[in-house]
């Protein structure tokens, strides 16, 4: 019996290892989804975009895809930073609802026509790399507003932490994926396995523009207690919500552009 026993448990060590290493093994897969574009796509989409498509090249060595859409000298330049799984050649037509910009997109590495693969350290170094070298087209801080979409909200609320900017906005945004892995596998020491941590919650603390968090009515990717303790203790913060879409549905949404107009409007309106 008790060899039984001991068989059992060391049998179930086994198994439960086994599940921890692949989950550490295939986190990368997990979390990124990068898309690649062929040159066929990236044409299609820098004729969408109406704008400019261009390489970057990092100071790493890599490329860095971007779009830029210039329409006026005199106007605020807004940097989107998108999802694990959007490649940015697919959000022109959405973001391109939002007047009175200039507009910046770029890929993810790995994304798009952006060499490397996706990791948060090279994330956020690409973002840091890509807001220096637009920053100047928006004439100062006062001319720079970061928009952020899940995933991207860490990326966003990370380069606000770092850099100067007008307003941070947070679209679906999380407190840290380590507590939204805890949450979605509760049976495994999240803590010790996850490489990419994307922790806004400590990054957000040194943030001091304005923040608007837009969150999604039926999102059960990021459920609402992650976005309410990411901004908790702040004190500029506005909250809204999209009514009727989820977490992949609210980019498609007219209401959700309505409502960063407002917020943006708001502010120029308290001058």
């Amino acid at each position: 019996m008790i060899g039984r026993v001991v068989l059992f448990l060391f049998l179930a060590a086994v198994l439960y290892g086994s599940v921890c290493l692949y989950l550490y093994l295939t986190q990368d897969k997990i979390i990124f989804h990068p898309e690649p574009s062929s040159e066929e796509q990236r044409r299609e989409g820098q004729w969408r975009w109406l704008g400019n498509r261009s390489i970057l090249k990092a100071p790493d060595g890599l490329d860095v895809e971007v779009f830029f859409l210039h329409r006026g000298d005199r106007l605020p330049l807004l940097i989107y930073f998108g999802g694990n799984a959007l490649e940015a050649g697919s959000m022109v037509a959405q973001l391109s609802r939002l007047k009175g910009f200039n507009l910046l997109l770029w890929n993810y590495p790995g994304f798009g026509g952006s060499q490397g693969r996706p990791s948060e350290k090279l994330i956020l170094s690409h973002a840091l790399f890509v807001y220096d070298s637009f920053k100047e087209r928006a004439g100062g801080c006062d001319g720079v507003y970061l928009v952020g979409r899940s995933l991207g909200t860490a990326v966003a609320t990370y380069v606000a932490s770092r850099r100067c900017c007008k307003a941070l906005a947070l679209v679906t945004p999380f407190d840290s994926l380590v507590s939204l892995a805890r949450w979605q596998y509760p049976f495994v020491p999240v803590r010790l396995l996850l490489k990419h941590r994307f922790d806004s919650k400590q990054w957000i603390a040194r943030v001091s523009v304005p923040v608007l968090v837009v969150l999604a009515e039926h999102d059960s990717v990021v459920p609402h207690r992650f976005s309410m303790s990411l901004i908790e203790g702040l004190d500029r913060v506005e909250v809204d919500m999209v009514p009727g879409v989820d977490h992949g549905s609210i980019g498609d949404s007219p209401i959700l552009y309505e409502k960063l107009e407002a917020f943006w409007n708001g502010m120029d309106a308290q001058r």
